[in-house]
């Protein structure tokens, strides 16, 4: 996958089909990282509408888009 943006708490990457992720910091003491492929309606608007803040208080609502 290719970096398209890296931001402090969240990187945007893009892959070989074309398909956006985003990779988001969770976790308080323990910090781990979460992979999430974003809808194709989440690409435009992402950083507007805190996607990632909202992956990392509930990264279990989006562990399934992968």
């Amino acid at each position: 996958m290719k970096e398209i943006l890296k931001e402090e708490t969240y990187t945007l990457y893009e892959d070989e089909k074309g398909q956006k992720w985003i990779e988001v910091l969770c976790g308080s003491i323990g910090l781990y990282e979460v992979l999430v492929k974003l809808l194709p309606e989440e690409v435009e608007g992402f950083r507007k509408s805190d996607l990632a803040f909202q992956i990392s208080k509930n990264p279990e609502k989006y562990k399934n888009r992968k």
